[in-house]
């Protein structure tokens, strides 16, 4: 959750529009500003529905990434929509959760045959997220492969 307060600016409000705290707050505040946003930058103003206009950048999921910097030596990649969330664990099993139906993700559906085909729907769309931001963990052949085909993991066999 985010919440904003301007008096006289900002209409008292709630909007559900997906919104990355770390990349979309720069863009929001330069354009307020006034300031252009350098085209370098991965996030997205949300300036608009702020001011309670249309959001014509609106995003339909929300991508994350963790390397591990808590206490774990694992790295995730994660893609949420407003129906579905799915965590690519690099070295465990990935997790795969149904938010209408289960939105305390209580039962990881990853190994589920009957939401196979829309698993693999959300492997690529986070694989093509990934590959668009830059992110350098998929240009391993090994975790594409991983990711997109669903290779084995290393064990520890």
């Amino acid at each position: 959750p985010l919440l904003v307060h301007w008096d006289g600016v900002v209409a008292p409000g709630t909007n559900d529009d997906f919104v990355n705290h770390y990349l979309d707050i720069g863009p929001t505040l330069l354009e307020l500003l006034g300031l252009p946003i350098p085209a370098t930058y991965q996030g997205r103003s949300f300036c608009k529905p702020l001011l309670g206009l249309a959001n014509d950048r609106a995003r339909d999921c929300v991508v994350s990434a963790y390397h591990g910097e808590w206490g774990g030596l694992y790295t995730q990649r994660m893609l949420r929509d407003r129906n579905f969330k799915f965590v690519w664990n690099l070295t465990d099993v990935s997790e795969f959760y149904d938010l209408q139906n289960d939105p305390f993700e209580l039962v990881n559906r990853i190994n589920d045959p009957s939401v196979a085909q829309l698993i693999l729907k959300y492997q690529r769309q986070l694989y093509d997220e990934l590959k668009r931001v830059g992110d350098l963990i998929v240009n391993s052949p090994w975790m594409k492969y991983q990711l997109l085909e669903g290779g084995r993991k290393l064990s520890h066999r």
